[in-house]
């Protein structure tokens, strides 16, 4: 008796792989109804048999088929990129401030920050005692300076205090002039933005001096200006 074994066909990894799949009995040594399969190897001659019932060029039979590609449409590969969103406009940045106009008015300037505008000569000049007043000398006092002023053409002393500080606001402030051949003196005292006086005297040949200040202090020349 002869014995026949069936041939299960199949493909894997591009090989044909043939594996018993079971057997039979059969009359005449090749049994009846067995199948013969002769699995020719990758690479065999031309005229190798392929098992039958399979036809030439299917994955049974030779070079494996090419699969559709699943992954999309043609030309495509890979996910389509999701479109990117436009930047937020930062808000950290401040807005610049906008700079004051030269034209607005500006603030007035402080009492005292200001220099006097008033100089001795102007003062004495225009007291109503004629002109041409000259100083002669000066002393410094805690917030102004007293002048003695003399006129050749009047034969008249003058004293004037300006004041240095607190320019423009009134302060008390005075100024004399005193004559030494008889004591006599003359004072302007109050509440003034720049000055103290004029106050005037005769004293042709004759000594003076002047004294001026502020409840901060004072100042006072020696007698001069005698002949």
């Amino acid at each position: 008796m002869g014995e026949a074994r069936r041939l299960r066909v199949a493909v894997v990894g591009g090989l044909l792989v043939a594996g018993a799949a079971g057997c039979g009995l059969g009359s005449g040594g090749d049994g009846a109804g067995a199948d013969r399969v002769t699995v020719a190897p990758s690479g065999a001659p031309s005229g190798a048999l392929e098992p039958p019932g399979v036809p030439s060029g299917s994955p049974h039979g030779g070079a494996p088929t090419e699969e559709p590609d699943k992954t999309g449409d043609a030309g495509e590969s890979g996910p389509r990129p999701k479109p990117s969103k436009p930047p937020k406009p930062s808000t950290s940045a401040e807005a610049p401030k906008p700079s004051p106009s030269s034209g607005q008015p500006q603030p007035p300037t402080a009492p005292g920050s200001a220099a006097n505008p008033h100089t001795p000569e102007q003062v004495c000049d225009s007291g109503g005692q004629g002109t041409g007043y000259k100083v002669q000398r000066k002393a410094a006092f805690p917030g102004g300076t007293v002048y003695q002023l003399y006129s050749a053409a009047t034969q008249l002393n003058c004293a004037v205090a300006l004041k240095t500080a607190s320019v423009g606001a009134k302060t008390t402030v005075w100024a004399t002039l005193a004559r030494q051949s008889d004591g006599k003196s003359v004072t302007d005292r109050g509440a003034f933005s720049y000055y103290a006086g004029p106050v005037y005297l005769a004293a042709a040949g004759v000594c003076v001096r002047v004294s001026g200040g502020t409840p901060r202090g004072s100042a006072t020349t020696p007698w001069s200006n005698c002949g």
